[in-house]
C-alpha cells in the first residue's frame, strides 16, 4: 500500500467515525425535520418535576469567559464597573494561546476581579459551568471579552427578577459595533431606566413550539440566569446532549422549558462586529 493509499484509508476511517457521531446528534441538530421541537418537547417530559424554589434575594455576578481577546477586556470590564460597584466580576482565561493573560495581569491593578485560568480549553459552556459550580453567588450575567454591557442591563435585569415572581432568565438584544467610538453612545444611556422595561414571556407553553434556533431569540451577552435555573436545566451542555447546536441558545431554549423567561425591547450589550476568534461558540 502507498502512502497515498494509506493516507486515504485514514481519512475514510477518521469520515465513519465522523457520520457515526453526526447521527448520534442528528436529533439535536436536524432543523429541517423538527429536530428542535422533538428535542425540547423530550427535555421536558424528562425534567418534568424538576422545579426548584426561586432564589428570594440575588447575588449577582458576572462572568466573562475570554479566548485569545485579552486587548477588549479593558472595554468589557469598564462596562461593568461603570454600573455595579457590588458586583462581583470573573474572568475565566480559557488556556488562551496569545497574551491574554498578560492583559489580564496589568488589568487586575486596576480592576477588581477573580480570575479562573484554565490549564486546558473547555469552550465557553464548559468555562461558565466551572465558574458557576465554584461560585457562591446565585444571579449570573455573561458577557462575552469582546463585548460590553449597556449602562442600564445590571439594574434591569434585576428589576425584571425582582418583580416578576416567575421569571429566571433575563435577555435582550445588543447594539453592533465595529470600534471603540459606538461606545460613546453608552456614556449618554442613563444609568437606569425611567419606565418599567417592556418584555416579551417564554416559557413552557411555548418551548413545545419551538421550531428554529431563533425562536427564542436574545444574544449571550447580557443574558442573566438564576443558579436554581443553570441547576434545573443541567447547566451548559455536551454538544451530543444538545437540543441545538449553539451551546447559549440550547441553554436559553432549555431554562425557558422550564420557567418562565423575558426577553427585554431594549438591548442589553454591545456586540463587537469584527473580533470573533471562533472559539466562543464552539461546540
Amino acid at each position: 500500500m502507498t502512502g497515498h493509499d494509506v493516507s486515504f484509508a485514514t481519512s475514510r476511517k477518521m469520515w465513519r467515525k465522523i457520520k457515526r457521531q453526526l447521527r448520534r446528534c442528528k436529533s439535536r441538530v436536524d432543523y429541517k425535520d423538527g429536530g428542535i421541537n422533538r428535542a425540547i418537547n423530550r427535555f421536558i417530559e424528562e425534567r418534568r418535576g424538576v422545579h426548584p424554589p426561586k432564589e428570594e434575594t440575588f447575588a449577582p455576578e458576572v462572568l466573562i469567559p475570554c479566548f485569545n481577546q485579552g486587548r477588549f477586556l479593558k472595554t468589557a470590564l469598564d462596562s461593568v464597573n461603570a454600573q455595579c460597584a457590588r458586583c462581583k466580576v470573573t474572568v475565566i482565561n480559557d488556556a488562551s494561546t496569545d497574551d491574554t493573560l498578560e492583559h489580564i495581569r496589568r488589568l487586575q491593578a486596576e480592576h477588581d476581579f477573580t480570575l479562573i485560568d484554565n490549564p486546558l480549553n473547555l469552550n465557553q459552556s464548559g468555562s461558565l459551568n466551572k465558574a458557576i459550580e465554584q461560585s457562591a453567588n446565585n444571579l449570573f450575567v455573561v458577557l462575552n471579552a469582546d463585548d460590553a454591557l449597556t449602562r442600564y442591563a445590571i439594574a434591569t435585569i434585576l428589576w425584571v427578577l425582582e418583580n416578576d415572581a416567575a421569571v429566571r432568565m433575563v435577555g435582550g438584544g445588543c447594539i453592533p459595533f465595529a470600534d471603540e467610538r459606538t461606545l460613546l453612545l453608552n456614556a449618554r444611556l442613563p444609568q437606569q431606566l425611567g419606565y418599567a422595561p417592556v418584555y416579551r414571556r417564554y416559557g413552557p407553553e411555548q418551548a413545545r413550539r419551538y421550531q428554529e434556533i431563533n425562536d427564542l431569540n436574545m444574544t449571550m451577552s447580557g443574558c442573566a440566569f438564576l443558579k436554581s435555573a443553570w441547576q434545573a436545566a443541567g447547566g451548559f451542555r455536551e454538544f451530543s446532549e444538545r437540543i441545538c447546536s449553539f451551546d447559549d441558545r440550547d441553554f436559553q431554549m432549555r431554562v425557558s422549558a422550564l420557567f418562565p423567561v423575558a426577553v427585554l425591547e431594549e438591548p442589553l450589550a454591545f456586540w463587537r462586529t469584527h473580533s470573533s476568534t471562533g472559539r466562543a461558540a464552539q461546540i
